[in-house]
């Protein structure tokens, strides 16, 4: 996979392969079925398969204001996100995969869909409704503009202090300055997310901060998600999340920047 979270770990894949090796998407694939066809080497979406199952869709914004009439694939739009909702040939009847998708574009009269995240990637301390797609895209520009190395960072969202914290684990010596490194994150969120950059602006929420996790964090945080029962085949995990969701003890990790117990 490509998409989502998965595309971190693409990252740091290609460093150890080849310059001419090519990753090619997968393709929305799950226990429950397999979603597309990935028609090409240069994209992360695909073709349905609409003569296998039978999908329905509601779009993100109408879900999340308690709206459940769904769509069929004909009545999809272009460059919009769905909930996808399925029926299988195994017996799964209008299961609610909590996948999120987006249409990236038409193959004939068929759209072409690629998987943004977990439903559940989605966070909300005063309304903001922050996504793990948005926190993605802002510490990927931050990495790029600071040219810092990292393959494993985790936001959590602090409830009382009104603040998120993004641990991240530094790779390969890279040279950290977290209140800067804070400050490009939450400049970006702001400008990808209205409702974040109006919370923020009011003093609703208090300015992001970054905590510098000591080398092989990733690898306890691992281990700690398997001996919990989280398959070593499938493991994967939720790139932004509540505080009070996540049992792993970040703040013994930090080497520096840890605000989780401040309420300033």
């Amino acid at each position: 996979w490509t998409a989502g979270s998965c595309g971190i770990a693409v990252e740091a894949l290609k460093k150890l392969l080849p310059p001419s090796s090519r990753i090619l998407e997968l393709g929305y694939l799950a226990s429950e079925l397999r979603g597309t066809i990935t028609l090409t080497g240069d994209t992360d979406c695909g073709v349905p398969t609409l003569h296998d199952n039978f999908y329905e869709f509601i779009e993100v914004t109408d879900y999340e204001n308690g709206n459940r009439d769904t769509l069929l694939l004909n009545q999809l739009q272009e460059q919009k996100q769905y909930y996808i909702i399925v029926t299988t040939p195994a017996g799964l009847y209008r299961y609610f995969m909590n996948d999120i998708v987006e249409v990236t574009g038409f193959y004939a009269s068929t759209p072409c869909i690629r998987f943004v995240q977990k439903g559940k990637g989605v966070t909300s301390i005063t309304g903001e409704k922050l996504s793990e797609q948005q926190l993605i895209a802002a510490v990927e520009t931050m990495r790029h503009k600071l040219e810092i190395e990292s393959d494993f960072y985790l936001a959590l969202a602090y409830i009382e202090q009104a603040r998120y914290e993004l641990y991240l684990e530094p790779a390969n010596g890279s040279v950290c300055d977290p209140q800067r490194m804070a400050q490009v994150v939450d400049q970006h969120l702001q400008e990808l997310n209205v409702e974040y950059a109006g919370k923020r602006q009011s003093g609703r929420l208090n300015p992001l901060n970054v905590c510098i996790l000591k080398p092989g964090t990733k690898q306890v945080f691992k281990t700690h998600c398997l001996n919990k029962g989280q398959r070593e085949s499938q493991f994967k995990t939720l790139l932004i999340q509540y505080h009070a969701d996540c049992d792993f003890p970040f703040a013994r990790h930090c080497i520096t920047g840890d605000l989780s117990n401040s309420n300033d």
